[in-house]
């Protein structure tokens, strides 16, 4: 069984919030997103990103409108019934969706102190997918803002490392470079300078996984 994993970032500044009306068109937006990249792509997984900033993050309500919104989109966009589950918590920019028929998820917690950009800190979710036949796979879902300088190559660099030494769930006493992972989200990496940092840490053994 194929399990799909979507990643979307969808821009959702605080700063873009202040009247009623700008959040009903906003809504109104993801809402029409959503049910595109449903029709479109059929995930067993949606990883958002910049739900929110990492400095200015959406309150705990705010987070369960868009939660859903994005429930409201998919259930009306898919051909069948999903049963859908979320991750996510309050104060990070990150929220999952998965359609508990075709996919268990588990252990979801927030990768911390990925690199420095000034005092703003810089994380990821993380969390294990399970499909019905046992296969497991950590699903790592990033977002790297730059903040008001543009993103070091170190930085990026160091943001690769950490996210390939994290601590596996899907092998035992492992490290996420040496397991099944699929990382995902925004970057703010072009293709070819992610495939260079990648070969680094190849060549380094950080990165062991095909």
């Amino acid at each position: 069984m194929a399990v799909k994993v979507v990643f979307v970032n969808i821009d959702w500044k605080i700063s873009r919030h202040d009247t009623v009306q700008s959040t009903r068109r906003n809504l109104n937006t993801l809402r029409s997103t959503i049910k595109g990249i449903v029709q479109q792509m059929q995930p067993s997984i949606l990883c958002i990103c910049e739900v929110g900033e990492v400095s200015k993050p959406l309150t705990p309500a705010h987070m369960d409108e868009v939660a859903n919104t994005v429930r409201e989109a998919w259930e009306g966009a898919a051909t069948d019934e999903p049963i859908l589950r979320f991750l996510y918590n309050a104060g990070t920019p990150y929220m999952s969706a998965y359609d508990e028929r075709q996919v268990e998820c588990e252990w979801d917690h927030v990768l911390r102190g990925l690199y420095t950009a000034g005092d703003e800190p810089r994380t990821a979710q993380m969390f294990l997918c399970r499909d019905p036949s046992g296969f497991t796979v950590d699903i790592i879902n990033v977002h790297a803002p730059s903040g008001n300088k543009p993103l070091t190559y170190p930085q990026r660099e160091t943001l690769l490392r950490n996210l390939l030494q994290s601590t596996s769930r899907s092998v035992h006493e492992g490290t996420v470079g040496k397991a099944r992972c699929v990382i995902g989200g925004d970057m703010n990496t072009v293709p070819h300078m992610l495939s260079q940092f990648l070969n680094v840490l190849r060549n380094e053994g950080v990165l062991q996984s095909e």
